[in-house]
């Protein structure tokens, strides 16, 4: 993986953490559905266009979301530490993955199959609050980009 042609971008906003919302009773049913997986540093997780199965909590470690312009440059969309989520928008809609997710540094995270996800925030509601807000904070950075 080259950075040379890659452009790093910080988020614009805050990153606001799923797990530090959830009470104590809700991050022991999470951590209860999910399955750990290690990534060493410049490591894919996936890649754009893959089919999305597994959503992802960064339980250590760091993950940078990314995707190719027009000219076929890596653009970072974002970079995320540890308590962010990623992926579960292919794993929500069905569709494939939006953009490339690669481990930073040494990562470890907590995946949760599509049925894992959909229980775990069909019973604690304030948690899918929580992923829809966002979800609409990335598109409106994505669209800043654009």
């Amino acid at each position: 993986m080259s950075n040379d042609s890659s452009t790093k971008m910080q988020p614009t906003t805050p990153r606001k953490p799923l797990l530090p919302r959830l009470d104590a009773a809700q991050i022991v049913a999470l951590s209860g559905r999910t399955v750990e997986a290690s990534y060493r540093a410049g490591e894919p997780i996936f890649n754009e266009g893959d089919s999305g199965e597994v959503a992802y909590i960064i339980l250590s470690g760091a993950v940078r979301i990314w995707t190719h312009d027009a000219e076929a440059r890596q653009v970072t969309l974002t970079l995320l530490g540890p308590n962010d989520f990623f992926g579960e928008l292919a794993v929500l809609d069905g569709g494939p993955r939006s953009a490339s997710a690669t481990a930073e540094e040494d990562t470890l995270l907590g995946g949760l199959k599509k049925e894992q996800l959909e229980h775990f925030l069909l019973t604690h509601p304030q948690a899918a609050l929580h992923m829809i807000k966002q979800l609409g904070e990335r598109l409106r950075q994505t669209n800043k980009l654009i």
